[in-house]
Parts: C-alpha cells; structure tokens; sequence
C-alpha cells in the first residue's frame, strides 16, 4: 500500500502516507482514539484487511477502513 506503519514504545503507532514529495502523518493511533495501550511491539496485516499489534494490554484487532478495533486480553483467554 502507499502507507507505512510505525510501533513504538510510549507513542502508539503512526501511520505515514509515502507518496507525497514530503512524508505525511496521516494519523497517530493512541489511546485517546481507541488503542488500550500506547507500548505496541509490532503491525501485522492479515488477510481481512485488519491489522493484528500485541502492546502491554493484550492484543488488538484494527479495522482501518472502520477505524474499529477488536481487544482481546487475559479475559478472553490470553497467557
């Protein structure tokens, strides 16, 4: 795709658009917009187009085209 997606330690995800002549942010996912924690270790895409990322409080489901996620932590079954 034409974005690229950023993890970090205590700065959520950025979510870059690389087809402008300069970089552009288009959207910092946190926990102000829905993200349980703002430790995400990793992005991965699956086949549905959702994006799978662990981070401190479990592991999250995104839904881009929604701007929805799915939580999953210790309550749902997580060790």
């Amino acid at each position: 795709g034409n974005r690229l997606w950023f993890s970090s330690f205590n700065h959520g995800i950025y979510i870059i658009d690389h087809t402008q002549p300069r970089p552009m942010l288009v959207i910092r996912l946190t926990t102000d917009n829905g993200l349980p924690d703002i430790t995400v270790y990793a992005t991965l895409p699956d086949n549905n187009q959702a994006i799978w990322m662990p981070h401190n409080n479990g592991l999250s489901q995104y839904f881009p085209a929604e701007n929805r996620y799915v939580h999953y932590s210790v309550g749902e079954g997580l060790q």
